[in-house]
């Protein structure tokens, strides 16, 4: 009866570690899944930030044309006034569009010395998303072209997206 008492006693402790490796094993695989989630989340909203990006490096309002013929990467400087106003006019209708966004460009090299080095264009990042706790931003290079002097500057558009 002893003996049988000590190998169920045994048997328990057995089941017993067997379930505390399980368990162990599990939060194991949870902590990593969740990493991997994370990080996919992460790729995701990058994603969507580059893609912001293009959006509104392709947007009519400020590509620039030749013989009606979209350029690509370009900008046309006086297209640029055009849109800064109708965003204070409209921020809504901008807003719909890109969301909690900083839109600017740095000019790098400019054929004809300009008025100014940085162009604002968009601008609602801080007082449109309260709860984002990060801000992407994205780099495109791109060429400026003035169609007054009939010139091209070499510039970066910036696009600040904030993320949650």
């Amino acid at each position: 009866m002893r003996r049988s008492q000590i190998k169920m006693g045994e048997n328990i402790a057995v089941i017993f570690i067997f379930f505390i490796l399980v368990a162990g094993g599990l939060m194991f695989y949870m902590n990593i899944k969740q990493r991997l989630i994370q990080d996919k989340f992460r790729e995701q909203q990058d994603l969507m930030a580059i893609e912001l990006a293009q959006k509104i490096l392709n947007l009519p309002d400020l590509q620039c044309t030749k013989d009606n013929v979209p350029v690509p990467n370009c900008i046309d400087s006086m297209k640029i006034d055009a849109v800064v106003a109708r965003a204070e006019e409209d921020p809504v209708g901008y807003f719909r569009v890109f969301g909690p966004t900083e839109v600017g460009i740095d000019i790098i090299y400019a054929a004809v010395d300009p008025p100014q080095n940085e162009i604002h264009i968009y601008g609602t990042l801080d007082e449109a998303c309260p709860d984002c706790t990060r801000t992407l931003t994205a780099n495109m290079p791109v060429t400026l072209y003035s169609p007054i002097q009939g010139s091209y500057s070499f510039a970066v558009l910036k696009v600040g997206v904030q993320l949650r």
